[in-house]
């Protein structure tokens, strides 16, 4: 078997270059690789540093191992699992600060002022001995094992999770600036509503900068028997933070050919998504591990299939870097599903490159392809319930919205099936955009929800399926990646009662198309039949194409717009109660803003004068809404996201 090998930094061809360096290289100073590490106990296997390249100490960084009595610390088995990491220039990884399991006993019998100060001391004295820590949990299993000592730390407090704020506060004080701070938990990787939950802790600490990255324990007990797609369904809910996701506490059981199957399954859901920056197994010799029937090498040194298979694939597979080839791309679409049951595929060039069952809160669906050409998200199972809500497709980073659809064969109107521009598929059919192209490799990224949460959409390239996906029913990210090139289409193809989709916007590269910006929309539903109108949805059967019109596609992320006479910004977006429109017109014009939901309803028009305006939209419900700023003859749009 051969070792974990170290690679050379290359740059990736067109547009992966300077975006995305993912290598094996042992290296103290790149800590932006993927790696693949494991604990230390009381001391290493000799084998250890054939195998794994980061290291976390199982139970020595405990504070209750620690810490045994106030204020004296027994450093010794953390001493030994840091100094083994920096000898050979491996990550260290601490777990964990704070814990209602396996914290010191004595803790409990203080007041609520000396358990703060305690905490604060212990946090401080960990990093003032390693001050090279890599990562650390921050706080660990904050839903599962909140700390008994909470109450002192701030407990619930306004955002219901202040003692959890509290330590990050007191660790991001004392750690060093290189240190990731982490949030680790189980019961996750298997639970999309767990992952819900755990993403508002989550975004509570990322509002406030104390965060680095998402850890997911991966536990035997959740890994065994959880869906590969109900994995990749927690990882776009995950992903939706913006942040690097950890795999923290990996292991998955069962006979020889079970485990096997179970690697060969899941860990590449892992390994080649580009958000998950490391996975550590939590131990891996016969005899010696928390999970006793997880194990992967004998005493002796003889590896189970599932080990030799690991090892094999680790070595041939950069984990999320070009995918094994220069022309992989990434596509993600961002959907979800009315029923739950929608099943979408994604297209490129008419090839499926991704199949997805939607979940019904909107999800990121991520596709790697090497094809290229025009790409459709496609929903293929329409029953009475179902429908499909795309919110945007990415490729290779670059974001479409509905409005840059250059087709909908899948939204409802007219009685019939297409010919709208709409996030939704109501009937099978698809939604198809285009200007997928790219030398190197394109990301296309759907934004999309499904009413029922069972929409199928498909993601096409050039009439070829690149991706699918099936949607949930709140608005999630579905990208993928792909070398195709031609009309992009976001297909909706499982259409059936209670089922639509609506597709938010799609991205291409850097490009955001919006629903306005489709060709056709082939499944939109008016006038009692479907077609023939733009719109975000697709009630029917059927695609939304963008067509020639990306080139004219504004980019949704940028707040700022420049025009010859105006400059306008918008923030923050997404806005919860108040939007602010800072408006400068350089000929001293007042200007207008309308406001319009995504059926194309005027919500409101306000008057805009040179400045900052502050405007209510405390009535208006979460989802996403269309500005449209007119001044003179200028007409500046921009999607927002309410809160």
């Amino acid at each position: 078997m051969k070792p974990i090998k170290p690679n050379p930094i290359t740059a990736f061809k067109g547009l992966f270059s300077a975006c995305l360096l993912l290598t094996f290289m042992f290296s103290h100073e790149i800590k932006a690789q993927k790696f693949l590490g494991n604990i230390y106990q009381s001391s290493a296997p000799s084998n250890y540093t054939q195998f794994w390249n980061q290291v976390t100490p199982e139970n020595s960084g405990k504070w209750g191992s620690a810490e045994p009595s106030r204020d004296n610390y027994n450093w010794g088995g953390l001493d030994n699992a840091y100094n083994f990491a920096k000898r050979n220039n491996m990550p260290f990884k601490g777990h964990t600060l704070v814990w209602g399991n396996q914290a010191p006993n004595w803790i409990g019998n203080l007041s609520q002022s000396d358990q703060r100060a305690e905490v604060e001391e212990w946090i401080r004295d960990y990093f003032a001995r390693y001050p090279d820590t890599d990562y650390i949990d921050v706080v660990n299993e904050p839903l599962h094992a909140p700390a008994g000592y909470r109450n002192a730390l701030g407990g619930n407090g306004s955002t219901g999770w202040d003692w959890v704020v509290t330590s990050f506060e007191i660790a991001r004080r004392y750690a060093p600036s290189g240190c990731k701070l982490l949030l680790n938990e189980y019961g996750i990787i298997s639970d999309p509503n767990a992952a819900n939950r755990y993403m508002q802790i989550v975004n509570i600490l990322n509002a406030r900068g104390l965060i680095d990255g998402i850890g997911i324990q991966c536990h035997s007990f959740n890994m065994d028997n959880v869906s590969t797609g109900t994995m990749n369904q927690v990882l776009g809910i995950l992903d939706n933070a913006g942040l690097p996701i950890y795999v923290s506490e990996l292991d998955m059981r069962g006979n020889d050919s079970q485990q096997l199957q179970r690697y060969q399954q899941k860990f590449p859901i892992f390994w080649e998504n580009p958000n998950v920056a490391g996975v550590t197994l939590w131990g891996y010799i016969q005899g010696t591990m928390w999970e006793s029937e997880a194990w992967l090498v004998t005493q002796g040194g003889g590896q189970r299939p599932a080990m030799q298979w690991l090892m094999n694939y680790v070595d041939n597979n950069d984990g999320g870097g070009d995918g094994g080839g220069d022309g992989a791309n990434t596509i993600v679409v961002r959907a979800r599903g009315t029923a739950g049951s929608e099943h979408i595929n994604v297209r490129v060039n008419n090839t499926i490159v991704g199949s997805y069952t939607l979940g019904t809160s909107m999800q990121n669906y991520t596709t790697n392809t090497d094809a290229s050409g025009t790409v459709s998200v496609q929903f293929d199972n329409d029953a009475d319930g179902r429908d499909v809500q795309v919110d945007y497709i990415q490729f290779n980073g670059t974001t479409r919205q509905s409005e840059d659809q250059e087709s909908n064969t899948g939204v409802y109107q007219n009685s019939a099936c297409g010919g709208s521009y709409s996030e939704w598929l109501h009937c099978n059919g698809a939604i198809t955009y285009s200007g997928g192209s790219g030398g190197g490799g394109t990301s296309i990224s759907v934004r999309a929800l499904g009413t029922a949460g069972s929409e199928h959409i498909n993601l096409l390239v050039n009439n070829q399926v690149v991706a699918d996906w099936t949607l949930s029913t709140s608005y999630q990210t579905y990208t993928t990646s792909t070398t195709a090139s031609g009309e992009v289409r976001v297909q909706f193809d499982n259409d059936a009662d209670g089922r639509d989709v609506q597709v938010d916007y799609i991205q291409v590269n850097s490009t955001v198309l919006q629903a306005e910006n489709q060709a056709t929309n082939t499944g939109v539903y008016q006038n009692s039949s479907c077609g023939g109108s733009n719109s975000e949805w697709l009630h029917c059967n059927g695609y939304i194409s963008f067509g020639a019109s990306a080139a004219s596609a504004r980019t949704a992320a940028s707040d700022i717009v420049k025009e010859d006479n105006l400059v306008t910004k918008i923030y923050p977006n997404p806005a919860n109660d108040i939007l602010h429109v800072q408006f400068a017109n350089k000929d001293g014009e007042k200007g207008q803003l309308t406001i319009v939901d995504l059926n194309g309803s005027v919500l409101k028009v306000i008057p805009v004068i040179s400045g900052d305006n502050a405007i209510d939209i405390s009535s208006f419900k979460p989802g996403s809404y269309i500005l449209k700023l007119t001044s003179k003859d200028e007409i500046t749009s921009w999607k927002l996201l309410k809160d």
